[in-house]
């Protein structure tokens, strides 16, 4: 199983290697793949959708 976030950046100079870090401090499985889309894929009602993610990743910034 491959382990990926997805992390909408609040600062532009957020980086996939804080992101590793922030998870292995706070007792979290480090993920193996670092998304940064533009925003979160949200249903009409403004709810994050949950299982849009993988589809919109070859679309988005990655690091492998």
């Amino acid at each position: 199983m491959v382990v990926s976030a997805f992390v909408v950046k609040g600062s532009p100079d957020l980086a996939a290697e804080r992101v590793d870090d922030f998870c292995r401090t706070g007792g979290v499985q480090a993920a193996h793949r670092v998304f940064f889309p533009a925003a979160p894929p949200m249903n009409p009602s403004g709810q994050v959708l949950k299982n849009g993610p993988m589809e919109r990743a070859s679309k988005d910034e990655e690091r492998t």
